[in-house]
Parts: C-alpha cells; structure tokens; sequence
C-alpha cells in the first residue's frame, strides 16, 4: 500500500513539472505587448506577437507614425515602407 502511495506521488510531482515547463512560455506570452515611438503608444488593430523571439507589427499601422510610404505585396505577402531620406 505504501509503495502505491510514492508511486502517486511521483507521477503527480512529475506531471506538475511538466506543466509548469510547457506553460511559462503561454504565459509570459499572453502578456500585452506595447509599441512606442518617440514616447507615443501606438495602437494596432492586429496586437503585436511575439513569435520566435521577435516581435510581429502591422506595418499599415507602424508607416504612417513613422512618416513612411506602406506597400503590400500580395503575391510575395512582403510588407515594406518607404521613407527616403528621413533617417538621416
């Protein structure tokens, strides 16, 4: 009877391991990610994502506030900005 018990015990002490391993990164994840320029926040109607270590923004939201021309590619589905001379 006593053996059953640590047997319990240890396949609940190691499915709680595992849980806790495979859940912090949805957690740290679920966090709201905020993006500022020039100390304004800028709001997206798509929030940012992290995704393998980067962070993904709408460039149609992020152009404008930094004074660029926005152009979609649909074919290539290739986002990019234009801002001439501006960074200067």
């Amino acid at each position: 009877m006593r053996r059953g018990v640590k047997k319990r015990f240890l396949l609940v002490f190691v499915i709680s391991i595992l849980v806790t391993i495979y859940a912090a990164p949805v957690l740290a994840s679920s966090e709201e990610i905020r993006i500022t320029v020039d100390d304004r926040a800028i709001n997206f109607n798509d929030p940012p994502v992290l995704k393998n270590g980067r962070v993904l923004v709408s460039g149609k939201n992020l152009c404008p506030v930094l004074e660029a021309q926005y152009h979609w590619e649909p074919n290539t589905d290739w986002v990019s900005g234009d801002q001439d001379s501006h960074w200067g």
